[in-house]
């Protein structure tokens, strides 16, 4: 993330970016339902890390949600060694994700300050608000439908020619660092976006005016 660019596209994640953190959401699951939280961080540490998962398979639009639930509720149990119902699980999962007002507001500025905006995200099945998406960015593009998931390379490369751009003119932020780095492989500026972080793009929205060099720290 060095030299002198003036990134003219903003790409960000949806979920622990344009929301509170996913795992808040999943930390309220557990305790609500009483789920072995061991069991529940290594069924989604497996599923995040092997490739061809369930859940990769759900991200690209290869298996169905409620298949997919099915798959997920049998690798957890509660702490009584009771079985946990799929139904409705993914709903229960993000039950508690909420806007993340802060970073949606930095997203509608860029757009108004004649960047490009695009909503980049692995999806889990579960029903986006496009319309209200589309009124902070131009273009949302969700791996189910693009049938490309991150962190792959192709899946930036999309993106950035949805928006009209070269990889290099854009700023790509992600609460995740897999996917940032990722973004950087392609050329793109990777953000690794976490709470509290919101005046270093506020900034590279500045930066972008002044013709200045953005080092991303």
């Amino acid at each position: 993330m060095t030299g002198h660019r003036i990134p003219v596209g903003l790409i960000v994640d949806w979920g622990g970016v344009l929301t509170t953190p996913i795992n808040q959401s999943f930390s309220a699951f557990i305790a609500h339902e009483a789920i072995d939280s061991a069991m529940f961080s290594s069924a989604m540490r497996r599923m995040h890390d092997e490739p061809g998962s369930a859940l990769h398979q759900l991200e690209v639009g290869e298996l169905g949600a409620s298949e997919f639930e099915e798959r997920l509720a049998s690798q957890f149990l509660t702490t009584g060694g009771d079985p946990v119902s799929p139904e409705r699980l993914l709903e229960r999962m993000f039950s508690d994700v909420a806007r993340n007002a802060q970073m949606r507001s930095i997203v509608a500025a860029a757009r108004e300050r004649g960047w490009s905006t695009a909503v980049l995200s692995n999806a889990w099945g579960m029903p986006y608000d496009e319309a209200d998406l589309r009124t902070i960015v131009e273009t949302v593009l969700l791996s189910d439908k693009i049938r490309l998931r991150k962190p792959d390379p192709a899946a930036y490369l999309h993106a950035a020619a949805a928006i009209g751009l070269p990889p290099e003119a854009c700023v790509f932020v992600d609460d995740l660092r897999r996917n940032a780095l990722a973004a950087e492989s392609v050329g793109m500026v990777g953000f690794q976006y976490r709470g509290g972080d919101e005046h270093k793009l506020e900034k590279l929205l500045a930066l972008r005016e002044a013709n200045a060099r953005f080092s991303g720290k």
